[in-house]
């Protein structure tokens, strides 16, 4: 097995992809639709931050350093994906790649996670299971996301809970508590193995390649017959996190995320192999790429929103949800979680005590918090008072709204409600 794994071409297949690289950043074919989807991430940063300022009249997120880093892991995720799509042998029929971008950004209108290849490639396969159009690999496609969510997984894991937006969220108990909202998105080039029918002057370079490679895809015999070849191919993929820490901390929940989608991959792919041997298979993959993500999703939201929340009011003080970097309250080691008791030795049993003994305090302040059962006074002597000049995020108070609507629909879900809305007889008067 380890001589099977050393004869494969790693040197050359690193060139390769090292090579296509500048290709897709630069040329006119692949660039205009790179740099677009980089502008819809910054996009979404900006989205992010001004929701957080608009919340709390400040915010953590720095669009350009929080999409430069995305385009930075983006690049480094396509070298893996490359990889991994490489050594697997995940062939791709020439225009598998083409159907799945229209049809995620249609979903995408439907519902903002639906952007998924996951989604994508389930209806695309069962299209062709069951009409015979588009003719496409379904074990390609099923193993293209399966390849995407490793990448995912490791980005996540990596990611922590980098630009978690505080919030409020309606809980599984019809209470509203404190949480965070965590989104990422990440352009990603890559190298694919692609199916063509290519005229032997045009082949280019031929890398030989092992005799157990590929793992999913057609073997090479029967490409023979069909005057078909493989070839390494620039491609252009994205890939987007979205989720609710609830019930435990944002990096916590990131890291458990990170496991739930690695062993969703390793499933995917492993169904893939089998169905590139055992075509009666495809059913089963074609199904599992969007159902078991969509269940690993409902099944993270169901424990986040109904376990214990981590942040909720209490009585005889003011627990903090989040603490600002760069905040007085950081300064003075306020952590999240905390409960605050006495502000200047004065009790504050809600939020509007505790804003009512800051506004008191001048230059020297000191804060009783509770943290794990323990009280520990917390002293500075350059506070000055004003909106939000502590720096920390309550949790809600009870009767407060929630900020933001969990499973909150699509621009054209929401466009066909509104127009459902206008369409609907007025009520008959008295």
């Amino acid at each position: 097995m380890v001589a099977e794994l050393l004869s494969f071409p790693f040197g050359e297949i690193t060139r390769v992809i090292l090579s296509s690289l500048p290709v897709i950043l630069l040329s006119p074919a692949y660039a205009g639709f790179f740099w677009l989807l980089a502008g819809l991430v910054a996009l979404q940063y900006h989205r992010l931050a001004r929701m957080e300022e608009a919340l709390y009249g400040r915010t953590r997120i720095q669009v350009l350093p929080s999409t430069g880093r995305a385009l930075v892991h983006g690049l480094l995720g396509g070298v893996l994906a490359s990889y991994l799509l490489v050594f697997t042998g995940v062939a791709l029929g020439g225009s598998d790649v083409a159907y799945l971008w229209p049809v995620a950004l249609i979903l995408m209108l439907v519902h903002p996670r639906f952007l998924c290849f996951s989604y994508a490639a389930t209806l695309i396969s069962l299209s062709a299971l069951i009409t015979g159009w588009p003719q496409v690999n379904i074990p390609g496609l099923v193993g293209l996301v399966a390849v995407l969510h490793v990448v995912e997984g490791i980005l996540v894991f990596l990611g922590g809970d980098r630009d978690a937006v505080p919030v409020h969220v309606r809980h599984g108990d019809g209470g509203v508590v404190g949480g965070f909202h965590v989104q990422r998105y990440w352009p990603v080039p890559l190298v694919a193995v692609l199916v063509m029918s290519v005229p032997p002057q045009l082949m280019g370079e031929v890398i030989a390649m092992p005799d157990w490679w590929p793992l999913v895809g057609p073997p090479g015999e029967d490409l023979e017959a069909r005057g078909l070849s493989l070839m390494l191919w620039p491609v252009v993929a994205a890939l987007g996190y979205s989720d609710v820490a609830v019930s435990r901390e944002p990096l916590a929940r990131s890291r458990r995320a990170a496991g739930h989608l690695l062993l969703y991959s390793l499933t995917l792919l492993a169904l893939a192999v089998a169905a590139s041997r055992r075509p009666a298979l495809a059913w089963a993959a074609a199904l599992a790429s969007g159902g078991l993500h969509e269940l690993m999703i409902q099944a993270g939201l169901r424990s986040e929103l109904g376990g214990p929340a981590r942040y909720r009011a209490v009585p005889g003080g003011v627990r903090v949800l989040d603490v600002f970097p760069g905040s007085t309250a950081e300064a003075m080691g306020v952590r999240r979680g905390d409960i605050i008791r006495r502000v200047n030795g004065r009790p504050v049993a809600d939020r509007q005590a505790l804003e009512a003994a800051l506004g008191e305090a001048w230059l020297f302040l000191a804060v009783t918090v509770e943290r794990q059962g323990r009280l520990l006074d917390l002293e500075t002597s350059r506070f000055r008072p004003g909106p939000g000049a502590l720096g920390v995020v309550p949790a809600p108070a009870p009767g407060d709204p929630p900020l933001v609507q969990m499973g909150q629909w699509g621009v054209l879900v929401r466009w066909l409600q509104r127009l459902r809305r206008r369409r609907r007889p007025p009520a008959p008067g008295p």
